[in-house]
This record gives C-alpha cells, structure tokens and sequence, in this order.
C-alpha cells in the first residue's frame, strides 16, 4: 500500500497548485482498496509519506477485504 500511495504522490506532488483550485470547489482525497487472501498483511506509511499527503490537505480513506479461507470454514 505505501509504494502504490508513493508512486501517486510523485504523480500528484507536481501538480499542487491545481488541486489547491479545485480544493477551492471540492472536498478531495484519496480512496485505497485492499483484497488480500489468507491474511491481512496491514501497511506501513512512513512519517515522508504521510507529511506528503498532508502537504496537498488530501483526506486518506482505506477500505481492506480479506477473502480467508478460515473465514469461508466459520461460515459452513
């Protein structure tokens, strides 16, 4: 999750002035989605990143599904 969110802000950190105008119209942020198997590994996102996403004042939202296959058992 970290790396997909790094290589986002390379592409987004250049284009601040942009999203500053439309932060002027529209409530922004970003949206992650997670599909894991067997386990949930969890995420790390170093205090670099996180200052990243705070210097764009983007809200972070994170979404993580984890198809197990002892949660399939508990189920039957």
């Amino acid at each position: 999750m970290e790396s997909h969110l790094s290589n986002l802000m390379d592409v987004l950190d250049p284009k601040k002035e942009i999203i500053e105008e439309i932060q002027k119209k529209f409530e922004t942020g970003i949206n992650c989605v997670g599909f894991y198997t067997n386990s949930n590994p969890g995420f790390h996102m170093d205090k670099e990143l996180i200052q990243r996403l705070a210097g764009l004042n983007l809200s972070i939202d994170f979404d993580l599904y984890c198809y197990c296959d002892h949660e399939e058992e508990a189920e039957v």
